[in-house]
């Protein structure tokens, strides 16, 4: 089964106006999943496939320009991006040193007016 979460991740590619954001998942195992979770839903919807390019850590809207990052908690990188949404995924199993990740990504939301955050957790 399809979670929705992800559908609603890639709903974002399909608006008019170019949009960036992240999804980050805890391991690098976890965003390799995920990746694959968003494919899968990609390659189910032809109206999706026919706009959205799935590659191995990005997918993009080849008319927009939009684009979510897949990422692991273990990337040290979103210090200072800039992004509409970010997508916590499964935040309460992240290993311990995945709190920095959080921060870094928690700093770039500060600096956008509009970003969206969604800490997915069960």
């Amino acid at each position: 089964m399809l979670d929705d979460r992800y559908f609603q991740a890639v709903r974002c590619l399909r608006c008019n106006t170019k949009v960036h954001g992240f999804v980050l998942a805890g391991t690098r195992e976890q965003a390799r999943i995920t990746r694959d979770i968003i494919d899968r839903l990609i390659r189910l919807n032809v109206w999706l496939e026919e706009v959205i390019d799935v590659q191995r850590y990005r997918i993009i809207n080849r008319t927009s320009g939009s684009e979510i990052e897949v990422v692991p908690a273990e990337d040290y990188s979103l210090y200072g991006s800039l992004s509409d949404f970010v997508l916590l995924d499964e935040v309460c199993h992240w290993p311990a040193h995945a709190e920095k990740v959080y921060h870094a990504a928690i700093s770039g939301i500060a600096k956008r007016p509009h970003c969206v955050c969604c800490a997915i957790s069960n």
